[in-house]
């Protein structure tokens, strides 16, 4: 997904032991960055993870991500499109 050009963020919802590489490998492809809670493990990775978008220029925010948002479909053909 951090490949798709159609891709403008990632919402990172995967254990929190991999957020720090989920994050820094959406940073590096230029896209902005929902992160579920906590960012990472700890305050050294958090950092690591906020110079790097500071560096990209891309938004990094930490947050919680619920099951009951409400959901656009039009998403959902622009990730399948770019699984293709």
């Amino acid at each position: 997904m951090v490949k798709c050009h159609r891709v403008a963020y990632m919402a990172l919802g995967t254990p929190h032991s991999f957020h720090k590489d989920n994050a820094l490998a959406a940073i590096a492809a230029n896209k902005h960055v929902l992160c579920e809670k906590p960012m990472t493990v700890n305050a050294a990775e958090t950092e690591v993870v906020i110079a790097a978008a500071k560096e990209k220029g891309v938004f990094l925010m930490e947050g919680k991500i619920t099951a009951n948002r409400v959901h656009n479909h039009r998403y959902d053909t622009d990730i399948c499109s770019c699984m293709d």
